[in-house]
């Protein structure tokens, strides 16, 4: 009996230390998986921690850029302002040189054209002293068709706006050619007084004439005035207002 628990204390005595042992190493190894996971999220952490720097690093960049100290950026400012610089400039020539072609047109359409003047002189031939003959001559370079002929004499010359005619002096429609005169009507002096006017208008057209017919007005005074011999002749002067003696 006695030799029966001296061989079980000896197996329990050769069993405990391997069961010590095996608990030991569960233990050891669940703090080194421990270990293995806190470093693992250490270095996730730390790995998060650099890129948020990195991030912060990168606003702070753009935030502080200063394009005046960027070379390239501020060499295609210049460009683009020499570009819009060189526009205007091309503009502005196109715009001169229009400006300087419609005014040579224009200079050769005004030299070209028919223009038609009006005189009030002594007629050729045997008349009375007080009679008076009412010339146009086309003193252009260009045919004229006179289509129109209007005057009227009065008493005074504070004449009304517009102007108003009433008395037809055209016998017929006329082609005048260029240096051409013709006269259209005998005026006679109804007031032999210093103080006489006849005014009146011709309409014509000509081969520039695109903008309707032109007109030439006229307007004229009768004065008295002293001849080389010491008498007095009366002759026709320009007068009136502006409107009365302007032309298209």
């Amino acid at each position: 009996m006695r030799v029966l628990f001296l061989i079980l204390l000896s197996l329990a005595s050769q069993s405990a230390p391997k069961a010590v042992n095996k608990t030991k190493t569960v233990e050891g190894n669940k703090k080194a998986q421990y270990g293995r996971n806190e470093a693992v999220l250490q270095g996730f952490v730390s790995d998060e921690r650099v890129v948020i720097e990195e991030i912060s690093a990168a606003y702070q960049q753009s935030d502080s850029y200063d394009p005046r100290t960027d070379r390239l950026y501020r060499l295609y400012l210049k460009a683009t302002i020499g570009g819009v610089i060189i526009a205007l400039i091309g503009i502005g020539f196109i715009w001169f040189q229009t400006r300087a072609t419609k005014h040579s047109v224009d200079s050769l359409r005004s030299a070209e054209r028919a223009w038609i003047l009006v005189t009030l002189d002594h007629p050729e031939g045997p008349h009375a002293r007080y009679d008076w003959a009412l010339s146009i001559k086309n003193c252009g370079r260009t045919p004229a068709r006179v289509t129109l002929a209007f005057g009227d004499l009065t008493d005074t010359l504070e004449l009304g706006e517009p102007p108003t005619y009433k008395t037809s002096i055209l016998p017929s429609p006329k082609l005048l050619a260029p240096q051409e005169e013709w006269q259209i009507a005998d005026v006679s002096s109804l007031y032999r007084t210093e103080l006489t006017g006849y005014y009146g208008y011709i309409g014509y057209r000509d081969t520039f004439s695109d903008k309707g017919e032109r007109i030439t007005r006229f307007c004229y005074e009768l004065r008295t005035v002293k001849n080389p011999v010491g008498g007095t002749d009366q002759k026709w002067f320009p007068a009136g207002p502006q409107s009365y003696n302007d032309y298209t």
